[in-house]
């Protein structure tokens, strides 16, 4: 299986892949990239030759009705299993607080205010695993810019990037993503560095995100596999 780089599509040569360290550098534009994460992506397209039919079982919609433009939409999920532990913590720890602060309140009211960061981290919990359960996310392609709608109850955003700006479509962490001095984020020197908790992530000079973080393993490797193709086709 050949390794291709995800900053220029060349394939990365024998003597500049170390499997000890997982990391492999391009001989032509210098990226250092994580082979585990190319060979997952490669692995996928040889399967399913990146078309833009999802993975079998999958809840990716996708709307090619409009000639100039390809929409892909990720319907919200409810709460899955793995938010359930993260949910009755929130649940417990709210609880915890809410009793804290009543004791407290029966000394002085300016002592119970000390218990407002730990609302704060508890609401946020809940927060987190009711609104993101409810979230849906659709990507628009045109021929010129990649469109992200993440439509929430509260806080719905958006996110576009122009095509000829995206330096990197991978599994990663944005989060960890260092900036440059120019204030890019700097894919080849994060690239050295450990990941954790890796999803679908768009990065490019103006501004990244990350997206499809509940879809499943195989979903986010599909999507992309096919949003580097296009990216590439359309450069």
């Amino acid at each position: 299986m050949k390794l291709i780089c995800s900053k220029c599509d060349t394939p990365l040569l024998t003597e500049d892949m170390n499997i000890t360290t997982d990391l492999g550098k391009c001989n032509k534009c210098g990226a250092v990239l994580k082979l585990s994460e190319l060979s997952e992506v490669a692995e996928v397209a040889e399967k399913i030759e990146v078309t833009s039919t999802p993975p079998i079982g999958s809840l990716i919609v996708v709307d090619a009705s409009n000639e100039d433009e390809l929409v892909f939409t990720l319907p919200k999920q409810g709460i899955s299993s793995t938010q359930i532990p993260t949910l009755v913590f929130g649940i417990f720890w709210v609880g915890f607080v809410a009793f804290w602060t009543f004791l407290a309140a029966q000394g002085t009211v300016f002592f119970s205010l000390f218990s407002i960061p730990f609302w704060f981290v508890g609401l946020s919990m809940l927060y987190g695993v009711l609104i993101g359960s409810q979230e849906s996310q659709k990507i628009t392609i045109t021929s010129e810019t990649i469109k992200l709608a993440f439509n929430r109850p509260l806080f719905s955003s958006n996110f576009e990037a122009n095509i000829k700006d995206i330096q990197e479509i991978s599994i990663s962490n944005l989060r960890n993503i260092p900036k440059n001095i120019l204030g890019n984020y700097n894919v080849a020197k994060y690239s050295q560095k450990k990941r954790s908790n890796k999803v679908p992530t768009i990065i490019s000079y103006a501004n990244s995100t990350s997206f499809f973080e509940n879809a499943t393993k195989e979903d986010q490797i599909w999507i992309t596999a096919l949003l580097n193709k296009i990216v590439k086709e359309m450069s």
